[in-house]
């Protein structure tokens, strides 16, 4: 706001436009679409294979209360194997085309990597690779290798492939709905990697990567009212992290003012008071903040620390 002839640019695939629009005084928003061809939706599942909209009462309309209870269950290889086995039935071998399957990390991609590298040997229409981000480097560039003819990759990806990534050739997508996160707990203190159903902004961006050369299909592996029932846009880090690090920064930006900054910020979705009265009291305990909850020098030295 002090510097107009500022021009600030965010970038997204994945954004809540709206939100960040009215935080920017009414930003203008750009959309530049992406050049992407149609991508058909089919959802798999366990009991049924559903192509239209699930109607989950009376009303036809899709609940969004409905949440399963497989919601943080690692997936096994039987519906990925229900999927590649019906590409295989309809879709002739000689077209190009290959299988992206968005997993929710490698400990997944590990526990399919048997089973369906033995339907792959036994049809001998696939090679299945895998695809995070702590392969070797030479492991991870085997993807954008062009198969045999007659042969398809099918590339188990964390959500490594949903952005960061394109490969070329890919004409379907298999996505299994989730997605791993950091959270915390504010009380006790603690943070751990847990799996969690994907945003439907999310499950938008990974369809598209079917779409990317040509025609395709994406197969979501949950019904389409468990799709409803997503939340619209990724929870904000912000909301599900430690904010030590927030805090000094923003105090050592402040010139040493303290860490009320973090209290009276204006995010553009302030982190619930639990987490920053949390933190502050972290940092006092570490004597980073005085008891006013100014920066001492030592948290001034902590926040030039990455």
């Amino acid at each position: 706001a002090r510097r107009p002839a500022l021009r600030l640019v965010l970038m997204s695939a994945t954004l809540n436009l709206e939100l960040f629009s009215s935080f920017f005084g009414g930003a203008p928003v750009l959309r530049v679409p992406g050049r992407a061809y149609p991508v058909d939706v089919v959802h798999v599942t366990a009991d049924a294979d559903v192509a239209v909209a699930d109607a989950a009462d009376g009303s036809g309309a899709p609940s969004r209360k409905m949440l399963p209870s497989r919601a943080h269950e690692l997936l096994g290889p039987k519906l990925f194997l229900k999927v590649l086995q019906r590409i295989d039935a309809q879709f002739d071998r000689r077209e190009r085309g290959d299988a992206l399957c968005f997993l929710s990390g490698v400990e997944e991609i590990e526990r399919l990597m048997e089973p369906l590298r033995e339907y792959a040997a036994s049809s001998g229409r696939w090679v299945v690779l895998p695809l995070h981000a702590s392969l070797p480097v030479a492991e991870q560039e085997r993807v954008f290798d062009l198969p045999p003819s007659g042969v398809r990759k099918c590339i188990l990806a964390t959500n490594v492939a949903e952005t960061s990534v394109t490969i070329d050739g890919v004409r379907f997508v298999v996505d299994s709905g989730a997605v791993k996160q950091m959270s915390f707990d504010p009380d006790a203190r603690m943070q751990s990697l847990q799996p969690h159903w994907v945003s439907q902004a999310s499950a938008e961006q990974r369809k598209g990567r079917a779409g990317r050369t040509g025609p395709g299909t994406c197969y979501r592996l949950y019904a389409h009212a468990e799709y409803m029932a997503l939340a619209e846009f990724t929870t904000p880090e912000l909301l599900r992290t430690p904010l030590e690090g927030v805090a000094l920064q923003l105090a050592s930006l402040d010139g040493g003012g303290g860490g009320g900054g973090l209290r009276t910020f204006p995010f553009p979705q302030p982190p619930p008071a639990a987490q920053v009265d949390a933190a502050l009291l972290s940092l006092r305990r570490l004597q980073a903040l005085d008891p006013f909850e100014r920066l001492t020098p030592l948290g001034a030295a902590l926040a030039e620390l990455p």
